[in-house]
């Protein structure tokens, strides 16, 4: 009856925040396609046989159109094909794939938590954590541009590797091996999905020592096991670049300095999140440190898991505002476990127990309620709705234009024409409150393969020429940025 009653309450809670998830986010569906690297990633990842399907594992990212950088992530390629496939360039498949995203991670967080949590945690906790990751404000940058749905993919398969490597509570010691490969496999695909996804790795490792029921030397066979396979995927990516890859500013060297840096930005910054509520995470994680041996073990591994990505990011050389979105998670379970741990301490106080014991029992759960609280009117998309249908509809009118003067250039001829790369949106005082960018050069040359496949056209500005070298016959386009403002109107 007990398991029967637990798994009712597993399903229940993954049901919940479904369906929370895609409630915040339906007003992603209206969005238009944006961002650089939407089309390219359309165009990379079409899939019209069935070699398409395994060529990706061998293609660089956008086949080579990104300017900043050699990267392999097939697992991004296949998901455009499909959505591609079944959306053509229609935008709602693509933002509903990507709330999807959300929610299942949203459900892996909540798995997570409750396996590497004490036995009995109430299962508020895994609500908790799941519903914090689903409305967190660095869900908003990339939710809105499917282009950097790498990180939702990277997180998903992270999790997924570590819930795996964690084990059902008392399954029995021959899944370790099984459990260890499926890890493995799973942290191959984070990888597969984007470079931070590496991290994966040795978050399996570290589950797989602290955390397995069989002997030392089982446990180093199931991490052997782990890492043959993620090793695999490894010299496939090396053999797709021809060497290691990364970004025009990656530093190897640089990583560690970096990694402070980053920590600050992301994880104590909080990626949007207000002052209040990074006091409040502050807060749960001190209360935590004086609970249970396993709420500090998972305050250990939440930090372990903060700094390796920080290391990973920091070796990058760039900063981006969803780059906070893969630190997420383990904030995420924090907040659950301080949440759960309340809980069971106020039940658990009872009618017998003291006032001030159920006290402190409700004062630590406030914390993630609170956070919570102060998150719900802020999430999902919000005012931006109305600044996106503008750009998009400029985007539109704009690639009309440029569909129909390319359409009627003769081969070879050359067009110079003026669009803006990026739109900044300011308030009523002209402060900064967004910034939107529909496409780049090669994002043209992108939707001028698909939209116009007879004829070749190569993008360049006066600054920069294509990575793709113009070849006889070819619709040269020289295109010269100029940047908009669009002013929001102010909320009624």
């Amino acid at each position: 009856m007990r398991d029967s009653s637990s798994r009712v309450a597993v399903v229940s809670t993954g049901v919940v925040l479904v369906l929370a998830t895609f409630w915040v986010w339906r007003g992603a569906f209206a969005l238009p396609l944006l961002g650089w690297d939407t089309y390219p990633l359309i165009a990379a990842g079409r899939i019209e046989s069935v070699g398409d399907v395994f060529s990706v594992f061998g293609d660089e990212l956008m086949d080579g159109r990104y300017p900043l950088g050699h990267y392999w992530r097939p697992l991004v390629h296949l998901l455009f094909g499909v959505d591609g496939a079944v959306s053509g360039l229609s935008p709602l498949g693509y933002h509903v794939t990507d709330v999807a995203l959300v929610a299942i991670s949203a459900v892996l967080v909540a798995t997570v938590l409750r396996r590497l949590a004490r036995p009995g945690l109430p299962r508020v906790g895994p609500l908790v954590a799941g519903l914090v990751f689903a409305l967190h404000p660095a869900q908003f940058d990339v939710v809105t541009v499917p282009a950097r749905r790498a990180e939702s993919l990277a997180i998903l398969f992270t999790l997924a590797a570590i819930a795996v490597a964690c084990g059902k509570p008392g399954a029995v010691r021959g899944t370790a091996k099984r459990a260890a490969l499926v890890a493995g496999c799973l942290a191959a695909c984070a990888l597969a999905s984007k470079e931070t996804g590496a991290v994966a790795l040795p978050l399996v490792w570290l589950v797989l020592v602290t955390r397995g029921a069989c002997s030392f030397d089982r446990r180093l066979v199931a991490i052997a096991l782990a890492t043959a396979v993620f090793a695999l995927a490894f010299l496939v990516r090396a053999f797709a670049l021809d060497g290691i890859g990364g970004g025009d500013e990656a530093a190897l060297g640089l990583g560690v300095p970096r990694a402070a840096r980053t920590l600050a930005r992301y994880v104590v910054a909080s990626g949007g999140s207000t002052t209040v509520q990074r006091v409040l995470v502050a807060l749960a994680i001190a209360l935590l440190v004086g609970w249970t041996g396993r709420a500090r073990e998972l305050i250990v591994f939440a930090f372990l898991w903060w700094v390796a990505l920080a290391l990973f990011t920091g070796m990058a050389g760039i900063d981006q505002a969803w780059y906070a979105l893969p630190f997420v998670p383990a904030t995420a379970c924090l907040l659950g476990c301080a949440a759960g741990e309340a809980w069971g301490r106020v039940r658990a106080a009872g009618e017998a127990a003291s006032p001030a014991a159920r006290f402190v029992g409700g004062v630590a759960f406030v914390p993630p309620v609170l956070w919570i609280a102060l998150a719900v009117p802020h999430a999902g998309i919000g005012p931006a709705a109305d600044d996106f249908a503008v750009v998009g509809a400029e985007t539109e009118r704009f690639l009309d234009a440029f569909g129909a003067e390319v359409a009627a250039a003769a081969p070879g001829s050359e067009l110079r024409l003026e669009a803006a790369f990026e739109w900044v949106v300011v308030d009523a005082d002209d402060a900064p409150l967004l910034r939107i960018h529909p496409f780049a050069p090669y994002s043209l040359e992108a939707w001028s393969e698909l939209a116009l496949p007879n004829k070749r056209v190569r993008v360049s500005t006066p600054a920069r020429a294509s990575l793709r070298p113009a070849r006889e016959g070819d619709v040269r386009v020289v295109l010269r940025n100029v940047p908009r403002i669009h002013r929001r109107r102010p909320a009624r």
